[in-house]
């Protein structure tokens, strides 16, 4: 099994990593006036199959929108970049998402990978995968979402 290979990045430029890093944190710390400055307007974001509801939204406004309902959802809600590895102006990263069950308060902790593409600027394209496998396929351009 392939496993992911950790780029070291020098986030001391302006590398993608690093914007995705900045992205997670301003998502941390309930900043949403910063996570744009992200994603570009035209945004295209998707969800692999495998998620609950797996949908596509297009804009930046569908995507805040989409972070919206996951902060109501899931109570203290926090990322964790795990792993990232930089190839041109893309951007693969593997995340732990951790937080407290909104309905119960039980823990609730989950992996995912995102697959960023840049434009010049900002992040116009992102997919999300649980299935680990399934987005190293994609990232070597084995497949399609």
């Amino acid at each position: 099994m392939d496993s992911i290979s950790v780029i070291k990045v020098d986030e001391s430029a302006n590398s993608h990593s690093k914007q995705v890093r900045a992205g997670v944190a301003a998502f941390n710390r309930r900043d949403f006036e910063s996570i744009p400055r992200v994603f570009s307007e035209d945004l295209e974001f998707r969800e692999s199959p495998e998620w609950p509801q797996a949908g596509f939204y297009r804009g930046r406004e569908a995507f805040a929108g989409y972070v919206a309902r996951l902060v109501e959802s899931v109570n203290d809600l926090k990322g964790e970049v795990l792993s990232t590895t930089e190839e041109g102006n893309r951007v693969l990263t593997e995340v732990l998402a951790r937080g407290k069950d909104r309905s119960s308060s039980d823990p609730v902790e989950l992996s995912f990978f995102a697959i960023y593409e840049f434009n010049d600027r900002s992040c116009v394209k992102l997919q999300i995968f649980l299935d680990r496998d399934r987005a190293l396929a994609v990232w070597r351009g084995e497949r399609e979402l």
